[in-house]
């Protein structure tokens, strides 16, 4: 806060001080002025308790952050579920899927068309098909984990965001 904190009645810079009073330490915040040259330059302004400013900071800070909190705790919340669902994984899965069942469909009509054995094509179409059964198995687990998922397992509040300290 030091520089940060200025005079309302000079505007020279607030300073952190230690007051200690009959052995009881207390940390004020205290216009430089005010603490080298005493009443001369300035003459009114306060000294302002580290707890008080604290205080005042955070009620600042919440009041800002207010306004969102609702927003960012629904958009949070939603990324918790597609993560905890695996909903943003299945769609391209299935893209991926159709992609490789249209070239292995394309291969296949290439490979019928030629007479003599072509073991180029014998083993893309094969290595197709072994990648079309994971794919397959994939979109099943992410539907299995889907349906078992439900409803995420944390949800946050507006509250939850709340700044505290």
């Amino acid at each position: 806060m030091t520089e940060r904190l200025v005079c309302g009645n000079c505007g020279s810079p607030y300073k952190r001080v230690t007051w200690n009073i009959h052995g009881r330490k207390q940390i004020v915040w205290r216009c430089v002025n005010r603490i080298e040259y005493g009443t001369k330059f300035c003459s009114s302004s306060p000294s302002v308790p580290e707890e008080e400013l604290h205080r005042a900071i955070l009620k600042a800070a919440q009041g800002l952050a207010a306004n969102f909190t609702d927003e960012v705790a629904a958009q949070i919340n939603g990324i918790l579920h597609s993560i905890q669902t695996g909903e943003s994984t299945k769609p391209n899965l299935q893209e991926q899927l159709e992609q490789t069942q249209q070239e292995f469909d394309r291969l296949l009509e290439m490979s019928l068309d030629f007479d003599e054995g072509t073991p180029f094509l014998d083993d893309r179409l094969k290595k197709l098909n072994s990648k079309i059964k994971r794919l397959k198995k994939a979109i099943e687990d992410s539907a299995d984990q889907q349906g078992k998922a439900g409803q995420p397992k944390m949800l946050l509040s507006a509250k939850n965001l709340q700044i505290q300290e």
